[in-house]
C-alpha cells in the first residue's frame, strides 16, 4: 500500500466513522469496517496487522470525535418559550434578504427573564430583528446589543422531506433563536483586534461597493457584489435569483470556492508566464486567496475551498509529487477532525466532491490540437460538464431538481466570470487607496459593466427556454453511491489503462445494479399520512391502486417565509416521486387548512380540486379563487355527498353538511369518509357534534379512525362519537385557543377510546389492511416511522 492509497483509506473511514455515529449504525459500520479490513489482510492489499489496527482506531476516531462534539443544548435553551432581555455580541455579518429584517449570529453575554439571570456563558445565538426602521441596516460585526424578545428553540423536524431547523443549527453549535421587533438598541463595539479588524474589512468592503454603484446598475451591480464579496453584500431581486437558479448559474451570485480556485489560477497563471518563481508563485497566491477571505466575511463556503486550497498547496510545496487527491482527502480530514459535523454541510459536500471531480478527471481529458487557445478552451469547456457530472445527484437529492441547461450555460459564462472575478477582486483591492479608488473603480467598471450584462442576458435566455428546470424524485443514497461508482470507474479504467474485459465486467455489474434500483414494484398497501403542521391540517391519503387524495394544505406561510405546503408536503411529494394528485379536498377556506392551495396547484397536477362554497371575503380565498380561474383549473363548489373515488374496495366519499343545525363556517367543512373493506375512517375538518350528527348513518357505523374536528376543541366530540371510533387523531400545535380542549380529551378517555396528536408523535402515518392497522409515528431521531403500539 502506497502513501496516497494511505491517506485516503485513512480519511474514508474516520468520514464512516462519523456516519455510523450520527446514523446510529455504529455496529453494523463497524462490521463492514472489520469484514473489510480482514479481507484486504488477506489479500495483502493491506500489508499486516499494524496498520489494522491503526485503520480501526481512526475509524473508533471518528465515532468519538462525533460524539464529544454532538451538543443537544446550551445554558440559553433552559429560557426557551419565554420573554428575555439579553446582551449579545454581534459575530457574523447580518443579512437583510428581506424587506424590514435583519439576521445574524451572535455571542450571548448576558441573559434573563422573570425567573433567572445567567452570564458569563459560552453559548450563540441566532437574532433576527424585525422592524421598519432603517437603522437596522447600522447593525454590524463586533457590535454589542441589548434586546428584549422571545426566545424559542429551533423546530425538528417533524414529517419525513422536511428541512430539519434544529439539526441544521445543531452542527452550527446554536441551539436558540431570538425574535425581536422594535425593542433593541446598539450599546457599544468590539474593543478587541478582531472585532476592529473584521468591522473595517466589512466597511471598507461596503464602500467600495457604494463607489461601484455609481458606474453599475441593479442587478450588474448584486452580480459584481455577490462574486466579489459573497452573497451578503447586496441581495438582488427576485427575479434575478430565479432566472439564475433556472438556468443552473446561481452559484455565481455568492461568492463560493470556484471563485477562490478562479482567483488563484488566474494569478498563477500569469505568475507563470511571467516566469515567476514557482514557490514565489504559491505563497503569493496564498495570500491573495486569504486575503480574499477576509473580504467576502469569513463565508462558510469561502473558508471552506481557501481552507483546502491553502493545506494542498502548502503540501505541493513541501512535496511536489505528493498525490494532490491524497492532498485533498489529508485536508478533508484536518477540516473533520476540527468539526466532524461539517460533514453534513451540502457545500462542504459539493466543495469536497467537485474538487475531487475536477483533480481526477481533469488530467483524463487532455487535449493536444497544435493551437494551445483550443486546448484551452476545450479544457474550460470540460470544467463546468465535470462539475456539473459530479454536483447532479446532491443537487437531486437536496433540492429535487435538475438544471438541463446548467452546462451549457456555465460554458458561456465561465470565461467572463473569471475575467470579472479577477478585474472585479484586484480593482477593489487598489480601490483601498483612498485618493485613486474612483478612478480605479470608474475604469474597472468600463470593462465589469458589459461582462455583468452579458451573464445576466446568458442567464435570462437559458431560464426562458423550456424545461429550463426540472423536478425529480430525491434519489436513494444506494443510488447515489452506485453513480458515483460508475463514474469513477470508468476515469481510472482510462486513467490507469485497466483490462478492457475487466472494466466492461465491472461497470456492466455496477450499471445493471443501478438500473434496477429503479424497478419500483407496486405497492398495494394504501396508507393514510397525517403530516405535522400545528394547529392545522393536512392529511395525504393513498389508495392500493396508486392514487392519491389530499385533504386541506395546513397554513400560509408567516410574512414572506414559505407555507406549509412547500416546506412539507410538496417536499415529500417531490421526493417519493408523487406527481399526480386525484383529489385535493378544501374542507373549507380558513387560513389553516388552505393556506397551502396555490402552492400545490402550482407545483403538483391535481386532477380534480374540491372547494366548500363558503368563500370568506379574506385575501386567501381571493388568491385562491383567482388562480382557479387565470389558470382554468377544473375545480367543484361542492354540495350533497358523493362518492368521487370507488376501487379495489378503497371507496372515498365526500359529504356536505347540511340541516337546521348546521350554521358556522367550521360546521359546513366538506366532510370525507373512506370504505376500505371492513375498516373506514372520516375526516372531520372543522366540524362539531353537530357537524356529525347531520351525517347519515352509513357514515357513523363503527369508525376506524377519526379525525378530530376543529383541532379537538370544545364539543367536537361526544360519548357517541367516542364509543363508536376506535382511535382519533387531533392534528395540533401551539396554540393560544386551548386546543385540544381537557373536554375533549377526557370523553375519549372516558369511553376507552384513544387519540394520538401530531404535537406529540410528530406525523402520523396509519397502514389499514381492511381488518386491523398499524400505526407508525415519526421519529427525527432516527429520520424515519416507527411502528407505535395502541390498545
Amino acid at each position: 500500500m502506497n502513501k496516497q492509497t494511505g491517506i485516503i483509506l485513512f480519511s474514508c473511514l474516520y468520514m464512516l466513522g462519523i456516519i455510523a455515529f450520527i446514523y446510529n449504525h455504529t455496529l453494523l459500520c463497524a462490521l463492514f469496517v472489520f469484514i473489510t479490513l480482514l479481507f484486504c489482510l488477506l489479500k495483502k492489499y493491506i500489508p499486516d496487522v499494524k496498520h489494522i489496527i491503526i485503520f480501526v482506531i481512526i475509524f473508533l476516531f471518528g465515532i468519538f470525535n462525533c460524539a464529544v462534539n454532538l451538543k443537544f443544548d446550551d445554558e440559553t435553551t433552559s429560557f426557551a418559550d419565554t420573554n428575555v432581555e439579553a446582551v449579545l455580541k454581534v459575530i457574523s455579518i447580518p443579512t437583510n434578504n428581506i424587506k424590514d429584517r435583519t439576521k445574524f449570529y451572535a455571542d450571548v453575554i448576558s441573559i434573563k427573564n422573570d425567573s433567572a439571570e445567567i452570564s458569563n456563558i459560552k453559548a450563540k445565538i441566532l437574532v433576527t430583528i424585525n422592524d421598519e426602521n432603517e437603522k437596522i441596516k447600522l447593525i454590524k460585526i463586533g457590535d454589542t446589543l441589548n434586546l428584549r424578545g422571545r426566545l424559542k428553540t429551533p423546530q425538528q423536524a417533524k414529517n419525513p422531506s422536511q428541512f430539519d431547523y434544529y439539526r441544521y443549527l445543531q452542527y452550527r453549535k446554536t441551539f436558540s433563536l431570538l425574535y425581536t421587533d422594535k425593542d433593541w438598541q446598539i450599546t457599544g463595539t468590539s474593543a478587541d483586534f478582531t472585532g476592529k479588524f473584521i468591522r473595517k474589512l466589512n466597511d471598507t468592503r461596503n464602500n467600495i461597493l457604494t463607489i461601484h454603484a455609481q458606474n453599475i446598475k441593479s442587478p450588474m451591480l448584486e452580480i459584481l457584489g455577490g462574486i466579489i464579496f459573497g452573497d451578503d453584500a447586496v441581495n438582488p431581486d427576485e427575479e434575478t435569483k430565479s432566472s439564475f437558479i433556472n438556468s443552473g448559474i446561481f452559484h455565481i451570485l455568492a461568492a463560493s470556492g470556484m471563485n477562490v480556485t478562479l482567483i488563484f489560477g488566474i494569478w498563477f497563471f500569469f505568475a507563470r508566464n511571467l516566469r515567476l518563481n514557482y514557490r514565489f508563485s504559491i505563497i503569493t497566491g496564498i495570500l491573495l486567496i486569504i486575503f480574499y477571505t477576509f473580504m467576502t466575511g469569513f463565508g462558510p463556503p469561502i473558508m471552506r475551498a481557501t481552507l483546502m486550497l491553502t493545506l494542498i498547496l502548502i503540501g505541493k510545496l513541501l512535496d511536489k509529487v505528493t498525490s494532490t487527491i491524497s492532498l485533498l482527502f489529508l485536508v478533508g480530514f484536518l477540516m473533520l477532525a476540527f468539526n466532524p459535523l461539517m460533514l453534513f454541510d451540502i457545500g462542504f459536500q459539493l466543495s469536497f466532491i467537485v474538487t475531487f471531480a475536477l483533480i481526477l478527471t481533469t488530467p483524463v481529458l487532455t487535449f493536444n490540437f497544435k493551437y494551445k487557445s483550443v486546448n484551452y478552451i476545450l479544457g474550460a469547456c470540460c470544467i463546468p460538464i465535470i462539475a456539473q457530472f459530479y454536483a447532479a445527484p446532491l443537487q437531486m437529492y437536496y433540492f429535487n431538481t435538475f438544471s438541463m441547461y446548467s452546462v451549457l450555460a456555465n460554458i458561456a459564462i465561465i470565461p467572463v466570470l473569471s475575467i470579472v472575478s479577477f478585474i472585479g477582486f484586484i480593482s477593489s483591492i487598489i480601490a483601498m487607496i483612498s485618493p485613486i479608488a474612483q478612478t480605479v473603480c470608474k475604469a474597472a467598471d468600463f470593462i465589469l459593466n458589459p461582462l455583468l450584462v452579458y451573464i445576466v442576458e446568458v442567464a435570462k435566455f437559458f431560464s426562458n427556454l423550456p424545461h429550463s428546470i426540472i423536478n425529480v424524485q430525491k434519489p436513494s443514497l444506494i443510488q447515489i453511491i452506485l453513480y458515483f461508482a460508475i463514474i469513477i470507474s470508468l476515469t481510472l479504467a482510462v486513467k490507469f489503462k485497466f483490462s478492457k474485459k475487466k472494466t466492461i465486467i465491472v461497470i456492466s455489474i455496477l450499471l445493471l445494479s443501478f438500473c434496477s434500483s429503479f424497478i419500483n414494484i407496486p405497492d398495494r398497501k394504501p396508507y393514510i399520512l397525517f403530516f405535522s403542521v400545528g394547529n392545522a391540517d393536512s392529511i395525504l391519503i393513498k389508495s392500493p391502486d396508486n392514487n392519491y387524495f389530499m385533504i386541506d394544505t395546513a397554513k400560509t406561510g408567516y410574512l414572506n417565509s414559505p407555507s406549509q405546503a412547500k416546506n412539507i408536503m410538496i417536499k415529500y411529494l417531490k421526493d417519493n416521486g408523487i406527481r399526480n394528485i386525484n383529489s385535493l379536498i378544501i374542507t373549507h377556506f380558513d387560513s389553516d387548512h388552505a393556506g397551502g392551495t396555490v402552492d400545490i396547484l402550482k407545483e403538483i397536477n391535481v386532477s380534480n380540486l374540491y372547494i366548500t362554497d363558503v368563500s370568506e371575503n379574506t385575501q386567501l380565498s381571493e388568491n385562491i379563487n383567482q388562480f382557479i380561474k387565470l389558470n382554468n383549473r377544473n375545480s367543484t363548489i361542492f354540495n350533497g355527498t358523493k362518492t368521487i373515488y370507488d376501487k379495489d374496495d378503497f371507496k372515498v366519499s365526500l359529504i356536505k353538511p347540511e340541516g337546521e343545525l348546521i350554521k358556522s363556517e367550521n360546521q359546513k367543512s366538506l366532510i370525507v369518509h373512506i370504505k376500505y373493506k371492513n375498516q373506514s375512517c372520516l375526516f372531520m375538518g372543522d366540524g362539531d357534534i353537530n357537524t356529525y350528527n347531520s351525517l347519515s348513518d352509513e357514515f357513523k357505523d363503527k369508525i376506524t379512525i377519526m379525525k378530530s374536528g376543529h383541532h379537538g376543541a370544545k364539543e367536537t366530540v361526544n360519548d357517541e362519537m367516542a364509543k363508536n371510533t376506535d382511535l382519533f387523531i387531533i392534528s395540533t400545535g401551539p396554540n393560544i385557543y386551548n386546543h385540544p380542549h381537557i373536554e375533549t380529551i377526557n370523553t375519549i378517555k372516558q369511553n376507552n377510546s384513544e387519540y394520538l396528536r401530531t404535537d406529540n408523535h410528530n406525523a402520523i402515518k396509519i397502514i389499514p389492511d381492511g381488518n386491523k392497522t398499524s400505526i407508525f409515528a415519526y421519529s427525527p431521531k432516527y429520520r424515519k416511522f416507527m411502528h407505535i403500539e395502541t390498545k
